[in-house]
C-alpha cells in the first residue's frame, strides 16, 4: 500500500513574514496586542516600498518582482530557523525556503518572469 505524505510549511505569524525576509532579517516578535500578530506582521510588511501595492490574497506579479530578492530571503529564513531551534521560539519564523528548494529541484524549471501567477 502506497501512503501519501503531506509536508506542511507553517509561517508564524503568517505568510507575510516570508515576504519581509526578502527585504531584511528580523526576529523581533510580532505582538498580538492591540491587533493580531498577523496584522502586526502585515503592517511591518507595508513599510517596505516594494510591497506598497500588496494586499492579502493578491500575488499577481509579486513573485516576478521578488525574484532578485529570493537568495536573500532564503538566507534570512535559514538563519531564522537556526535561531528557532536554538531558543525554541517560533515568533516569527518560516521554513518556506525549504519549499522553494523542493520546487527548484522538481525538474524542468518554469520561467517565473512570465506572468503565470494569475489568480482569479
Amino acid at each position: 500500500m502506497n501512503k501519501n505524505k503531506v509536508k506542511v510549511f507553517i509561517s508564524y505569524p503568517c505568510f507575510e513574514y516570508w515576504l519581509i525576509l526578502h527585504c531584511e532579517f528580523s526576529r523581533a516578535p510580532f505582538s498580538s496586542l492591540p491587533k493580531s500578530a498577523g496584522t502586526s506582521c502585515f503592517s511591518k510588511l507595508k513599510t517596505f516600498p516594494i510591497f506598497n501595492n500588496y494586499t492579502k490574497g493578491n500575488v499577481n506579479g509579486l513573485f516576478k518582482d521578488l525574484l532578485t530578492h529570493l537568495p536573500v530571503a532564503k538566507k534570512h529564513a535559514i538563519k531564522t530557523m537556526q535561531e528557532v531551534i536554538a531558543v525554541n521560539e517560533y515568533n516569527p519564523s518560516t521554513p518556506l525556503h525549504n519549499l522553494i528548494e523542493i520546487l527548484e529541484t522538481l525538474g524542468n524549471p518554469i520561467s517565473i518572469t512570465e506572468d503565470i501567477f494569475q489568480f482569479q
